[in-house]
């Protein structure tokens, strides 16, 4: 299987900062949003089936992953 592209980045909101990733480099853009125990990894297989037709972006949101220091509300 190839590398599938993956990048991160820091976003600066109220509070702190989210966790943003993407995968893919072209193709149209799917937001992808995770449930209320989960974090943007919950997406990684998602991103494989989809891999040079479609770039995934996904958020960690407040409080779950690498955005978990970030204060309320949630």
């Amino acid at each position: 299987m190839p590398e599938l592209p993956y990048r991160t980045q820091n976003v600066d909101v109220p509070g702190g900062a989210l966790h943003a990733a993407m995968w893919g480099e072209s193709g149209p853009l799917i937001l992808c949003c995770h449930g209320i125990t989960a974090n943007h990894m919950s997406f990684l297989a998602l991103a494989r089936a989809l891999a040079g037709r479609y770039r995934l972006l996904a958020v960690d949101h407040r409080g779950r992953g690498q955005s978990r220091d970030i204060d309320g509300p949630w």
